[in-house]
């Protein structure tokens, strides 16, 4: 699964205007990213 994240940022940091800012292994590593972060937009597989 580390590969499709890894492959996931990859194509997006490559697009202008876009910068990943972070990349989380589960859901309470999002959280914590999240609040750190604080993104603008959150690209999530919830299962």
């Amino acid at each position: 699964m580390k590969h499709i994240k890894d492959g996931i940022a990859s194509l997006l940091s490559i697009q202008e205007g876009i910068a990943v800012v972070g990349v989380a292994a589960d859901g309470q590593e999002a959280i914590t990213q999240a609040q750190t972060l604080s993104p603008d937009v959150i690209l999530m597989d919830i299962r």
